[in-house]
């Protein structure tokens, strides 16, 4: 097992109902780096995001944990290991900032007992981290979705983990929420040696902030690398059937992509 891999998956398949949505997928995400999940609709990528996350049970194949076998794993222990940013999700309830992030200290709780004030000091630290310090009373119902955003991704760091999971943590977000989420991502990476796995929809998005992009195509894995490897004319044309062209983005230097938008 490689030491600089955060996640190795191996074999993994996975059907609903004889209806296979995953096959034989093998794919390696590294330690303190940005890895992009992509893919069109109905390509798996939610499927494989739930199953390294054990929301789904691995039936076929294998998915470790940094060297350890998730089945292996139980709850409190994989929240150590791993935070989950889901998909759009929105609470109702009339939680403050504070206490939301608080139900991310489910997993240290024993250890909060027995440290007094090692809770608060968690959560005041996560919350500086995200930059949302100065939300801590306010009511989640009442602040942006950019903003509420950034909350659920402190719930997440304060199970204090070494890999955070997002899935299309940037879907409904203007572009200035977009940019801001993706460049914290980027921060937790640099400052505090986390790792990255995240689906993404915006392909222009993951060409400039992942390390590593994993292709899905059809349930299987279409191909993984740089994203200069993996996201190409050629591979947007295979992958979703798009006609595209590249030109270099001014400000990272990296390809930007200009779809054929011609009726």
């Amino acid at each position: 097992m490689d030491p600089n891999q955060a996640i190795t998956i191996d074999g993994l398949s996975w059907s609903y109902d004889d209806r296979p949505i995953l096959t034989d997928i093998a794919a390696a995400v590294e330690k303190q780096a940005f890895t992009t999940i992509l893919g069109p609709n109905g390509s798996g990528k939610t499927t494989l995001l739930k199953q390294i996350l054990r929301i789904l049970p691995v039936r076929a194949g294998t998915v470790f944990l940094e060297s350890r076998d998730i089945t292996g794993l139980d709850r409190r222990d994989l929240a150590h290991v791993i935070g989950m940013v889901p998909q759009n999700e929105r609470n109702p309830y009339q939680f403050t900032v504070e206490d939301m992030i608080r139900l991310g200290r489910y997993a240290h709780r024993e250890h909060d007992q027995k440290h007094e004030g090692y809770e608060a000091r968690s959560i005041e630290r996560v919350m500086k981290l995200t930059s949302i310090d100065h939300l801590k009373d306010h009511l989640i119902t009442e602040i942006s979705g950019g903003e509420y955003q950034r909350v659920i991704i402190a719930r997440a760091l304060a199970q204090e983990p070494r890999i955070i999971a997002l899935d299309e943590p940037t879907t409904y977000l203007d572009p200035l929420h977009q940019l801001g989420i993706l460049k914290l991502l980027k921060q937790l990476i640099i400052n505090e040696g986390l790792t990255v796995i995240c689906i993404l929809h915006d392909l222009n998005s993951a060409m400039s902030f992942s390390d590593h992009v994993i292709m899905l195509h059809d349930g299987k894995v279409f191909g993984h690398g740089t994203p200069q490897e993996m996201i190409t004319p050629q591979t947007l044309k295979a992958v979703y059937g798009i006609t595209t062209q590249m030109v270099e983005d001014p400000f990272t230097r990296r390809p930007y992509i200009i779809p054929d938008t011609n009726l």
